[in-house]
């Protein structure tokens, strides 16, 4: 386990989330301002209210941050920014060919350039798990300058990048003697796309935005399906598997399914 890391959301973010999808914003009048913790028998009464586990939520608020996995090797998980926002972007590859797939691509295209030269790595696809410009905004920089063509994959309920190939969920990919397989995980977008790849030492999920660490991507108007496709595509992985969220640290199902406010129980 590495050092302790903030989590994206915090337990005042994961109530407002499932306030919003349940359409019961009024609970959260009796919070106090932000900056302030209420007691604990307040959280547990809005949990229960909300769907959520109230001793989770209790933990969740007193230990807002978790210590991310170890990561197998052959996987770059990468912080990106700029002012006012970071996301995740995350580089894995095959030790025996050096073929390597990029998914999503944040901001800068610079690092991750020197990075793949500096280990001699091919990339060779690029995966998107959704459109949202945080995600695809360094694919132009990617595709002028490295230095092999490069496929770029997106679902095909995504909209908005011209650039990709449209594929159906469930389709597999290969990389080098790794396997790439694509679950949907709609909800805080249309076409969002969870990518399982096998072949390393545990098996990787790059999640993007459907999951986070505690807590999950907004999904506007679709909250229940969003939380079954979690269920049905992400947390019935092998508990050993590590998840790479596009925000905040990286997981394990097990994790997850041991202290999660919203899954697992």
């Amino acid at each position: 386990m590495s050092q302790p890391e903030p989590r994206e959301d915090d337990w005042r973010d994961l109530l407002g989330k499932a306030a919003r999808g349940r359409s019961a914003r009024d609970l959260l009048k009796q919070l106090p301002p932000p900056g302030n913790l209420p007691g604990d028998d307040v959280l547990r009464q809005l949990a229960s209210a909300l769907g959520l586990h109230p001793e989770r939520l209790v933990n969740l608020a007193h230990h807002p941050k978790l210590a991310p996995p170890s990561l197998p090797a052959g996987v770059w998980f990468n912080q990106d920014e700029i002012p006012g926002e970071t996301v995740r972007r995350s580089l894995i590859w095959d030790a025996a060919t050096h073929a390597a797939a990029l998914f999503d691509t944040g901001f800068h295209a610079a690092e991750i350039l020197e990075f793949a030269g500096r280990h001699q790595l091919q990339v060779t696809d690029l995966f998107l798990t959704h459109s949202h410009h945080d995600h695809v905004e360094a694919l132009p920089d990617l595709l002028r300058f490295l230095p092999h063509p490069v496929r770029v994959h997106i679902g095909e309920g995504e909209p908005g990048v011209p650039q990709a190939i449209r594929f159906t969920p469930g389709a597999v990919f290969n990389v080098g003697t790794l396997r790439v397989e694509t679950r949907p995980t709609p909800g805080h977008s249309p076409g969002g796309v969870t990518y399982v790849v096998s072949g390393l030492a545990v098996p990787v999920a790059v999640v993007g935005d459907a999951f986070f660490a505690g807590s999950l991507g907004y999904p506007p108007g679709a909250w229940e399906p969003a939380l079954e496709a979690i269920r049905r595509h992400i947390l019935s992985l092998p508990p050993e598997t590590v998840l790479l969220p596009g925000h905040g640290p990286a997981t394990t199902v097990a994790t997850e399914l041991a202290t999660h406010p919203l899954f697992g129980w």
